[in-house]
């Protein structure tokens, strides 16, 4: 199909006329996918492509773009997430009274500085800033109580960073900015959804099986 600019997009269908066509689920969910991995071609003109296909029924076209959404969405949070997991990027250390997550690698020289309730946000906005934004993470760790025991969660400060209202500032106004994606119920836009997931370089694969729901 040929875009509004002139240029050409293939929208693939291939994989998904080997989906069972009996097996709805599965069918919405290979849909949906195409939708999110279709990011040249505008989703209306992309949910047009599948329906015009036959591998979509006009009918289900509104419900492939809502599983579309919720893939994207998912997606998204995995990836913040992986700053309170082990993972390729950070590493999880637990006892009994506290988790503490930083990046691989030794920490440089610095203190461990009391963030109250506020910590969580700063650390998890640091990092959707760093996604989404392309910003440089300043705090390299972070420490979070037990729930049950008494004392503060706490974020690693290195020796050499200056301005430290600012830079936990910039991080709390990252989480704000895309805070919405831990908020349940919204009706969000795929196009922005997209968008938002391309910019995260390591973010290119929207995982889950073929028919799972």
């Amino acid at each position: 199909m040929f875009l509004d600019d002139g240029r050409l997009a293939v929208l693939d269908l291939h994989s998904m006329r080997q989906v069972d066509r009996h097996n709805s689920q599965a069918a919405e969910h290979m849909a949906a996918r195409l939708l999110i991995e279709s990011v040249d071609v505008p989703v209306a003109e992309a949910l047009a492509e599948l329906v015009a296909s036959g591998l979509v029924v006009q009918s289900d076209a509104a419900a492939v773009e809502r599983r579309a959404c919720s893939l994207v969405l998912a997606l998204l949070r995995r990836r913040v997430r992986r700053c309170l997991h082990d993972s390729t990027e950070y590493v999880r250390r637990g006892t009994w009274w506290r988790a503490e997550y930083h990046r691989r690698g030794a920490l440089p020289d610095g203190d461990w500085v009391d963030g109250g309730r506020e910590a969580l946000r700063v650390w998890l906005g640091q990092r959707q800033s760093e996604l989404f934004d392309g910003q440089s993470p300043r705090i390299p760790a972070f420490r979070r109580k037990r729930l049950w025991l008494p004392g503060r969660d706490s974020l690693y400060i290195p020796a050499s960073v200056v301005g430290v209202p600012e830079v936990v500032g910039n991080a709390l106004a990252g989480f704000d900015r895309y805070g919405w994606i831990w908020a349940s119920g919204q009706d969000l836009e795929l196009e922005m959804l997209r968008q938002l997931r391309a910019r995260d370089p390591a973010g290119s694969s929207v995982a889950g099986p073929v028919s799972g729901s």
